[in-house]
Order: structure tokens, then sequence, then C-alpha cells
């Protein structure tokens, strides 16, 4: 029975040792790959070229068999992109990215806003003089 027991121990002791040996071992004649961590990168600079790549067509859902034609491609377009002057008129890309609706107004022709309060007191006196019941009716009754 020992036998057994004795056996079995070392058989365990073969199959783990794999287990604790050195990973870590270097061999002179081996050349070990250098691995930067600094990264010339910043997030915000990964972040705009997926938004151009994902803007020229790009996108990157499940398994892709053509995975690198269809983003080199992508990233031809883009390049593409940069390398044209913007359109100076009618159709075309967008010159600037500010989007504003309306006629421009200069800081001289802006009219201030009322405050809350102006608001409120508004509101108070024409419950007080009936005008904001007659606009009720008007409003939501059809009168």
């Amino acid at each position: 029975m020992n036998t057994k027991i004795s056996a079995a121990f070392i058989l365990a002791g073969l199959i783990a040792a794999p287990a604790f040996a050195d990973g870590d071992l270097h061999y002179p004649d081996q050349q070990l790959p250098v691995v930067s961590q600094h990264s010339t990168v910043t997030r915000a600079q990964v972040r705009q070229e997926l938004a151009q790549l994902r803007k020229a067509g790009y996108t990157q859902l499940g398994e892709d068999i053509t995975y690198p034609a269809k983003i080199q491609a992508a990233e031809a377009r883009v390049q593409a992109a940069q390398a044209q002057p913007p359109a100076e008129s009618g159709y075309g890309g967008v010159k600037d990215q500010t989007f504003e609706s309306g006629p421009q107004v200069s800081q001289a022709q802006q009219v201030p806003g009322l405050t809350r309060k102006q608001v409120y007191d508004k509101l108070v006196q024409a419950e007080k003089d009936g005008s904001l019941a007659r606009l009720n009716v008007t409003v939501y009754e059809g009168s």
C-alpha cells in the first residue's frame, strides 16, 4: 500500500513540477523584445482618429474577414479628404464645425431675457387681471 501512495506522490510531483518552473529565464543568445511603456499618442488623438475613420465609413462590428482591407480603405479616404482643400462654395464639406440657426445677432442687438422673478410676477399679474384665463380659453378650448 505504501508503494502505491509513494508512487502517487511521485506522479503528482512530476505533473505539478512545470507549474513551478521559472518562466523568466533569460538565455544569453535570446533577444527579448523591448516594449515602450510610454506612448506618443494620447487618448484624445486615438478617439479623434476613430471618429475620422467612422466618418469615412469604417465600422468595427463583429468579426471582419476582410479586416485589413476595410480599415486601409477607410484610412485612404481620410487621407484623401485631408489632402483636398476645403470647399469654398455651395456643395461639399463644411468649412467650420460650428452650427447655429437663425440670423447672426451682434452683442448690441441682443435683448436680455427676463429673470425667473420677473416671469413669475407677470404670471401672478395675469392671473389677477383675468388675462391668463382668457388666454387659456382661447388657446386650449378654441374660442
